[in-house]
């Protein structure tokens, strides 16, 4: 055993890294936000709360939070929904099933700065001239109906979502006795029994990973600004700090002030209280892991301060306080457990229908966010059983509903190479003339491959960094384990579930000041960060599962425990390192946002910010779609080639309970 300062070695690579990508930015965006500091200040100027009053007072934020929550919701529950009943039928290993993984694996593969972007072309086009609008005659424009762009967005997030949590799901059924089976089959239990029957079996990790996905949501960046940008103009959504669309969620606001703000201490304050909420959404997902009564406790604790903080921030005081009011009740009757539930059951009828008369009377303005956070966390904490009719689907029905999932991903991919051989830039394929013309014209003479290379850097260099950083970490916890390293890796798996938008903007201040923007390194840092996680603990279930007489039999004969990890441990662990890096070689090649933060040179954009150049922002009216999908293409060709090496990574035992990278 490694003991002192050899031992301390092994995770201090580690824990430099989330100190710099994690901790440190917190810390700074917490300390800026009591300051003034911008370019023009020679040093920060102290304001003490200003910053803070300033945020409070901006209308808009209210109205993107009540947004944001709405979408949140509305996104995670027809995600988990759609993702619950796919597993149920892909559970059993088959030839079918395996087709309809593949399929579902290459739509998770897609990297959002594609398929989203892809998604605006065949529904909005130019204008709302599309494919959509020619072949079915809808009259969708994203650029000037609210409503459209919301539900769109909303439709394209779920697609991508669905893919990855059916995968998990299916982990996590895997968990359930084939016993089972066999005995709902002799007790008749019919399609919908079953399914009622398998979310027992799993509720207690599929509901916490419930949670995760909405906080998740709340801190949605990508398909919302390659989709539909901040949205057409909501009414009302004209306020004096800040101009609110359909899809001005709290990350686009985030990144809006960003682009037009320089003081970094009104920037700290924004990324303050929005890493606030999506905080306590986190702590709500830790405290639905727990036992009850505990976890009844917390929760309703929790939703009634949850009430009072945001009807103080949206001026709904009274309201606030009486619904923070009544969340503590039941906890008065907690042993009294014939009129608990019920009780709880009445106080989420009479938020939920708070809720609906504040929406009816005032709008999006008078909704309550924080009833569109209370009601279903505490629902889902009471876990109520409700009774399912014992109804059968046929054959055909489930073989059409499990082909309509599968449609979209089938529909983007052909439109996608179509419009790769089309001659020129238009939405609508052509048939006439297809050529190579928009290949060679993204190789040759706009250099595509010269991006591809920089993705490659920046890819290597996170496979450096997980390498450097998880292999010893991962190594020493794995047979020693100390409250520094458990809080470390604690750490790393907060810091990856909590990062966003609004951890993002202080790292940029952080990489401001150590010079780490436009530079590869810079990206890879947030790319092995947010990498950490499932590494580490595939790394940790690998290496505690070597059988222990290799390595005393190794030291008994006097070797070193440095000679053992690197004679024996390191080559057994060879296919599940090629698992790994084909992990942080995806998510690098995937990663948008924070090379759309840190890298503004153009010798230096990667292959996702090449690919956003030829389409912009929505509205754009230069957008090169032929020369988009040749540069899709050619680049969806290394996941590919990848693909099917990390199938057995993406089926990891690792997959079913911990958090996954959020881009």
């Amino acid at each position: 055993m490694i003991h002192g300062k050899k031992d301390r070695i092994l995770f201090l690579p580690m824990a430099l890294l989330v100190a710099v990508t994690t901790l440190f930015p917190l810390v700074w965006a917490l300390i800026i936000s009591f300051f003034r500091y911008s370019a023009y200040d020679p040093s920060p100027v102290f304001v003490a709360f200003n910053n803070f009053l300033r945020v409070f007072r901006d209308e808009g934020l209210v109205l993107s939070l009540n947004l944001t929550v709405l979408w949140s919701l509305m996104k995670s529950s027809a995600e988990i929904l759609i993702s619950f009943l796919l597993a149920v039928r892909l559970r059993h290993s088959g030839r079918a099933s395996q087709r309809v993984m593949l399929l579902l694996g290459i739509g998770w593969f897609f990297p959002a700065y594609i398929s989203v972007s892809a998604w605006r072309a065949l529904v909005q086009g130019y204008a709302g001239h599309s494919v959509l609008s020619s072949i079915f005659g809808t009259g969708i424009d994203i650029t000037t109906q609210p409503l459209a762009a919301f539900f769109v967005t909303l439709f394209v997030a779920v697609w991508l979502s669905v893919p990855l949590s059916t995968i998990i799901i299916v982990g996590m059924l895997q968990r359930v006795s084939s016993d089972l089976d066999d005995n709902m089959r002799i007790d008749g239990i019919n399609d919908l029994n079953a399914a009622a029957v398998l979310f027992g079996q799993v509720r207690s990790i599929l509901v916490p990973y419930a949670f995760f996905q909405l906080a998740r949501s709340l801190k949605e960046f990508s398909v919302p600004f390659l989709m539909s940008g901040s949205g057409p103009l909501i009414p009302g959504g004209f306020t004096p700090d800040t101009i609110v669309g359909s899809t001005t969620f709290m990350s686009i606001l985030l990144f809006r002030k960003f682009s037009v703000t320089d003081n970094y201490g009104i920037l700290a304050s924004y990324s303050v209280i929005v890493g606030t909420l999506v905080f306590g959404w986190l702590v709500a997902a830790l405290f639905s892991r727990l036992d009850a009564p505990k976890r009844h406790v917390r929760l309703l604790t929790l939703a009634s301060v949850v009430h009072l903080l945001l009807g103080v921030f949206s001026g709904n005081y009274l309201a606030g306080l009486v619904m923070s009011f009544l969340y503590l009740v039941p906890l008065l009757l907690l042993r009294e457990r014939e009129h608990f539930r019920p009780i709880v059951g009445c106080i989420l009828l009479a938020d939920l229908l708070y809720a609906v008369a504040a929406f009816a009377s005032r709008g999006l303005e008078g909704l309550p966010a924080a009833s569109l956070l209370a009601v279903p966390a505490v629902l889902l904490s009471m876990r109520y059983s409700l009774r399912i009719p014992n109804i059968s689907i046929g054959s055909l029905t489930k073989r059409l509903l499990t082909f309509l999932a599968l449609l979209p991903t089938v529909v983007i991919f052909s439109y996608v190479l179509l419009l790769s051989f089309s001659p020129i830039s238009d939405v609508l394929p052509r048939f006439k003339g297809l050529g190579l013309s928009s290949f060679r014209h993204v190789l040759i003479r706009d250099s595509l491959w010269l991006n591809m290379l920089n993705s490659i850097w920046i890819a290597l260099l996170a496979i450096g960094l997980v390498a450097l950083c998880v292999f010893p970490f991962a190594y020493s916890h794995a047979f020693r384990q100390r409250r520094i390293t458990t809080v470390l890796l604690s750490v790393a798996l907060f810091g990856t579930s909590f990062a966003g938008m609004h951890t993002l903007l202080p790292l940029y201040m952080v990489f401001d000041h150590i010079r780490l923007l436009n530079s590869f390194i810079g990206v890879a840092l947030v790319v092995a960060t947010q990498c950490i996680p499932l590494s580490a603990i595939s790394l940790i279930a690998f290496f505690r599962g070597l059988p222990r007489e290799f390595r005393e039999l190794f030291l008994l004969e006097g070797s070193s425990e440095t000679s053992y990890f690197f004679k024996v441990a390191l080559p057994l662990s060879l296919p599940i390192i090629g698992g790994i890096a084909t992990y942080v070689f995806v998510s690098a090649w995937g990663a948008f946002t924070a090379p759309l933060l840190f890298i503004d040179r153009i010798e230096l954009m990667p292959y996702s910010l090449k690919i956003f150049s030829y389409v912009g922002e929505i509205g754009s009216y230069y957008s090169r779609w032929n020369l988009f999908a040749a540069a899709s293409i050619i680049g969806i060709v290394p996941l590919l080639i990848f693909y099917k090496r990390s199938l057995r990574f993406i089926y990891s035992e690792s997959l079913k309970e911990r958090g996954v990278m959020y881009e």
